[in-house]
């Protein structure tokens, strides 16, 4: 199964945890389950705090490789300066604000992004 296709599937109203949970300026993973053509995938997801406060939500798949961004449990995703996002397996960066691909292999392409709603101070899918 293709990830792309779990990822336009997922359905809204999954927590995926507090959104004071994360600093400003970090990120960590959170693993979830899709329900597709009748059967449980798992899919792997990368909540982002920027520096002013914002969250976003991509989806764990580089867009270069199709591979997830992490190598190594306890990866954390942002590149050492902390301004963008950075696959571990060839160091391609993502931008924070959008997901779009900012390395040459992976310009043009972008990670996908996922909706969420704020809910009593809980990350939801939407």
């Amino acid at each position: 199964m293709d990830s792309l296709t779990l990822f336009q599937n997922i359905r809204p109203g999954i927590p995926l945890g507090r959104a004071d949970d994360l600093i400003p300026g970090s990120a960590r993973k959170v693993e979830i389950t899709v329900f597709y053509d009748g059967e449980e995938h798992p899919l792997s997801l990368i909540i982002v705090r920027l520096p002013n406060g914002d969250v976003r939500v991509y989806g764990n798949r580089c867009a270069h490789f199709g591979i997830p961004l992490d190598a190594s449990e306890g990866y954390n995703f942002l590149s050492p300066d902390g301004e963008t996002l950075r696959c571990q397996h060839h160091y391609a960066d993502y931008a924070l604000d959008d997901g779009r691909g900012l390395s040459r292999d992976c310009a043009g392409e972008s990670l996908p992004r996922i909706t969420v709603t704020l809910t009593n101070g809980m990350l939801v899918t939407a």
